[in-house]
């Protein structure tokens, strides 16, 4: 009986370790706490050149990987399906609005189905809808949620994972 009593107090206090557990990764998760890389203004804007200089048409959006991040003459041309989740840490999605506004969005971070996060460049500011701040969505993960205080640079907003899968 006593055996019996302590084997459920047991359960009792793994179930609640176990809640509090799940409370703390949820709320890291839904805060972005997430470390990002440190922003490099010089290397990111060179990027921005670089896309600039591929002479995108009003309208069109590319998909481009930098093969190192912190060397922006690794940019090139890519298959968007070619990297899988978790790998895709150096990818670059560009586009260029109708009215011929840039926006270049690069994944710094990639943390698998936990989310992703970079840094966007935009020459429109962040809009607000349903209660959340983005930019011109990334097609591919809509990592573009991004708020006024993450502004990290002219034009440049750290951005996230809107949603996690």
């Amino acid at each position: 009986m006593q055996s019996d009593r302590l084997s459920l107090m047991a359960a009792r206090k793994l179930r609640g370790l176990t809640a509090l557990a799940l409370v703390a990764c949820f709320s890291l998760i839904s805060s972005n706490a997430r470390a990002n890389l440190p922003f490099d203004n010089k290397t990111m804007s060179e990027v921005v050149a670089r896309v600039k200089r591929l002479g995108m048409k009003p309208g069109e959006m590319i998909y481009l990987r930098l093969d190192n991040l912190a060397k922006p003459e690794s940019l090139r041309t890519r298959n968007p399906n070619a990297y899988m989740r978790g790998q895709e840490a150096g990818n670059v999605w560009a586009s260029r609005g109708a009215a011929g506004k840039f926006t270049v969005i690069v994944v710094t971070v990639d943390m698998g189905h936990a989310g992703s996060q970079g840094y966007g460049y935009s020459e429109t500011p962040p809009h607000q809808e349903r209660g959340r701040y983005s930019l011109d969505e990334d097609a591919e993960h809509s990592l573009s949620c991004t708020d006024p205080k993450h502004k990290v640079a002219e034009n440049w907003w750290e951005v996230w994972s809107c949603e996690m899968d």
